[in-house]
């Protein structure tokens, strides 16, 4: 384990997708960082993992994992590197999450020295593991790799186990604003509701999203929403039908001031 940053810094790229692909990649380290000395560190000495200071878990989830796993929960070390005198997370956040609801003091820890890198392809390889996917987390994973270490989209593809039209429109949920998803993450409202959001002027978005939330709405009917309001805001309405384009018109000073305006252009 010394020498392992060493090993990842001369690790070229398809070597890195190949193993972290794997769907064992998990197990595999998790024999190597079981057999390093535990730890008893304070809660206060450790913090959350740089690439997911933004990412929110929901209490449901966290009261979840609480419920169902007991005391047997922190059987297991938290994974941590040693970053700026503080232990940074690497493995176990939701684990971290749920000490603190249960006001634990210190939790077991085993220290390892993955590069920023490899935490991120750990990360990542943990969070399509996840029986309920946190659709945020993806986003931010993704674009650091492609922002800090140039993955293309297809090679996020591989690591994520989606298509890489997938993995652009959850790279497009980081237009929304942190509101919103805030949201998604707390979820209040989906995936397919964000998605359907991107399509919205920035200054309704917030606005629309705690809609959704207080009213339920189905992601079908945000959709009809915007094609009422595209059609609402479309003067004159153009419609196309094969190489015939037919023009409405609200009103005959409409018409006129369009007709002006074509003559103008064309002259």
């Amino acid at each position: 384990m010394k020498n392992d940053t060493k090993k990842i810094l001369t690790t070229n790229l398809s070597d890195l997708i190949g193993k972290y692909e794997k769907s064992d990649v998990l197990a595999e380290l998790e024999r190597e960082y079981l057999s390093l000395p535990i730890r008893q560190i304070s809660l206060q000495e450790i913090t959350t993992n740089k690439y997911l200071k933004n990412v929110r878990y929901s209490d449901k989830k966290i009261r979840k994992l609480i419920d169902s796993y007991g005391e047997s929960l922190f059987i297991e070390p938290l994974v941590c590197r040693l970053v700026d005198e503080k232990y940074e997370i690497i493995i176990g956040h939701e684990k971290f999450l749920a000490a603190k609801v249960l006001n634990i003091q210190q939790m077991k820890v085993t220290i390892t020295n993955y590069n920023d890198e490899e935490t991120l392809l750990i990360l990542l390889a943990l969070a399509r593991k996840q029986e309920q996917k946190n659709i945020v987390e993806f986003a931010v994973l993704f674009r650091a790799l492609a922002k800090e270490f140039n993955y293309t989209q297809q090679n996020i593809a591989r690591l994520s186990y989606l298509s890489r039209p997938q993995v652009t429109n959850i790279m497009r949920l980081l237009k929304l604003p942190s509101d919103v998803l805030k949201l998604v993450q707390e979820e209040k409202i989906s995936y397919g509701h964000a998605r359907a959001l991107i399509n919205y002027p920035s200054e309704k978005v917030k606005e629309l999203a705690k809609l959704i939330a207080k009213e339920k709405l189905t992601v079908r009917e945000v959709e009809k929403m915007f094609a009422k309001e595209q059609d609402t805001e479309q003067s004159p309405k153009i419609v196309q039908t094969g190489r015939k384009v037919t023009v409405f018109f609200n009103d005959e000073e409409e018409a006129k001031a369009f007709a002006a305006k074509i003559k103008k252009d064309n002259d």
